[in-house]
C-alpha cells in the first residue's frame, strides 16, 4: 500500500494579488451602486408624477360631482367657485370652493358668511394647488343681462410638487341647465328670483 503525501504549500496571496482583487471588487460595487441609485431616482420621479396626477384627478372628480348635479347656478370669481343648488321648496344651498394662493390650498364650505371665511377656515380639500379656473358659457351676444343660462363648465386645475407641475382641464356638461353670472351676489339674486317663480 502506498501512502500519498499531501503537499502543504503555505504560500498565500501576494500583496499585489490582494490589491487587484480589492480594486476589481470596488469597481463592481461602484457600478452596482450606480444602478441602484439611478433606479431609486427613476422610481421617485415616477412616484412623484403619479402622486401629482392622482391628487389632481381626485380634486377634479370632487368638483365634477358638484358641478354635474348643480341645479341653481355656477359662478367663478376671485379664485372662488360658487355652486348653488335649489331644493324642491326653493331653498338655496351655496357650495363654495376657494383657492387660497398664500398656502396653495383649496378649501370648501357650505353656506359660508363670505369667501374669505372659506379661505381661512373652510374644510381642506386639496394642497399644493397653484391654479384653479372655471369658465362657463359666455353671455349671449348683444345681451345686457347680468345672468344667463349655462350648460357647461370648463375646469382647469394645476398642482405642483417638488418642482413638477401637472395641469388637468375638463369640460363638464351640467345635468341641469343652470344660471351663471359675473359675481356671487348677482348669481344668488338670480337663482333666488328663479326659485321664487
Amino acid at each position: 500500500m502506498t501512502v500519498k503525501r499531501i503537499k502543504h504549500d503555505n504560500k498565500g496571496f501576494t500583496l499585489i494579488e490582494l490589491i487587484v482583487a480589492v480594486a476589481i471588487l470596488a469597481v463592481l460595487t461602484v457600478s452596482v451602486m450606480g444602478f441602484i441609485f439611478s433606479g431609486t431616482g427613476a422610481f421617485l420621479s415616477v412616484y412623484s408624477n403619479v402622486s401629482l396626477q392622482t391628487s389632481t384627478q381626485m380634486v377634479m372628480n370632487q368638483l365634477k360631482e358638484y358641478l354635474i348635479d348643480c341645479n341653481g347656478g355656477v359662478c367663478y370669481a376671485a379664485n372662488t367657485l360658487y355652486i348653488v343648488d335649489v331644493d324642491d321648496v326653493g331653498t338655496c344651498t351655496e357650495h363654495v370652493f376657494a383657492l387660497n394662493t398664500a398656502d396653495r390650498t383649496i378649501r370648501y364650505a357650505v353656506n359660508p358668511g363670505n369667501s374669505q371665511e372659506v379661505k381661512d377656515n373652510g374644510d381642506l380639500m386639496a394642497t399644493r394647488v397653484t391654479a384653479l379656473t372655471v369658465t362657463t358659457d359666455s353671455a349671449p351676444v348683444g345681451s345686457s343681462a347680468t345672468s344667463w343660462k349655462t350648460s357647461t363648465a370648463t375646469v382647469e386645475i394645476t398642482l405642483s410638487r417638488l418642482g413638477k407641475t401637472y395641469t388637468e382641464v375638463e369640460t363638464i356638461a351640467l345635468r341641469n341647465v343652470s344660471l351663471t353670472a359675473g359675481n356671487e351676489t348677482t348669481l344668488l339674486s338670480a337663482v333666488g328670483d328663479a326659485a321664487a317663480t
